[in-house]
């Protein structure tokens, strides 16, 4: 749908950018390449495979703005109907950012080429053929970008598409090296971590070997003392001297192991003094008698 000539004033004719299709003037204005003279709106053709003019195949080719300088230097009042700005078609998205009679919204991409309500403005910017896009191949490396309805004719030009696959087979050259690189530094990480293991698991083996030595030294000195603590225990002890009087082999009287002290000489009944301590015994005991006996 395009913008009615009753809006349009001043010098500039805008006859030349009528729609072929709506007879209005063309916003946003594209045309086919069978000939550049036969101009539409976007909307009007966009489903279109041939040219509505001379039906010539379009062949998928993208449509192409060929409006240039004149265009939008075109003078005109408000497409809305606001009566509050006149101006230069370039600067018509601008207004009608601000423009209270306007229920359309502005696309960021084609400003006032792109004829979309304010709701379905958020969708439309995904898609808009005026939106700046990278090459489909940009993941191999092309480093094109443009506009979105002549990124197709870049990407199917057959000379361009012989250098996106160069591009694609030099990136995946690449990254195959890059992964062969990578297998090798495993590679070595994993003989590294092989070694590794193989020397702990030497080390482990000799500690294990020392501690068991260690440990079977320690049970037989064990051992041994526990023999020799055993051994001393069953040594006979010499018996404690003892007072006690043992039978004699030849007499029924006990027959004392040690001579008891001597007793005191009793005094005198006269109180006489003697001359030397009065034994008790008129002669000396028999071996073997009682030194107690009368």
């Amino acid at each position: 749908m395009g913008i009615g000539l009753e809006f349009f004033f001043g010098p500039n004719n805008p006859i030349k950018f009528i729609c072929g299709k709506c007879k209005d003037v063309a916003s946003p204005p594209v045309s086919y390449p069978c000939s550049f003279s036969h101009m539409f709106c976007y909307d009007c053709v966009s489903n279109r495979s041939t040219c509505p003019i001379d039906n010539q195949p379009c062949g998928g080719s993208p449509l192409v703005d060929t409006t240039g300088f004149h265009y939008y230097n075109l003078t005109l009042r408000c497409p809305r109907k606001c009566d509050k700005w006149s101006g230069r078609l370039s600067d018509l998205a601008d207004h009608l950012r601000v423009c209270p009679n306007n229920d359309m919204g502005v696309c960021k991409w084609g400003g006032s080429k792109c004829n979309v309500k304010r709701t379905d403005l958020a969708q439309h910017e995904q898609t808009c053929i005026f939106a700046v896009v990278p090459c489909s191949w940009s993941s191999v490396g092309c480093q094109y970008q443009d506009a979105r309805y002549n990124g197709e004719k870049h990407a199917t030009d057959p000379k361009v598409l012989s250098q996106h696959l160069s591009l694609a087979y030099d990136g995946l050259t690449a990254e195959r090296n890059n992964l062969a690189t990578r297998v090798d530094q495993l590679e070595a990480e994993l003989a590294k971590a092989t070694r590794t293991i193989a020397l702990m698991e030497m080390e482990q083996k000799a500690a294990l070997t020392s501690a068991g030595k260690a440990n079977n030294a320690v049970l037989e000195e064990m051992t041994k003392l526990v023999e020799r603590v055993s051994m001393l225990e069953r040594v006979e002890r010499p018996p404690p001297p003892s007072f006690a009087y043992q039978p004699s082999s030849s007499s029924s009287s006990p027959s004392p192991m040690m001579m008891p002290p001597s007793p005191s000489p009793p005094s005198s009944p006269r109180g006489d003094a003697q001359d030397g301590p009065i034994s008790i015994f008129t002669s000396a005991p028999s071996p073997g008698a009682s030194v107690w006996s009368s």
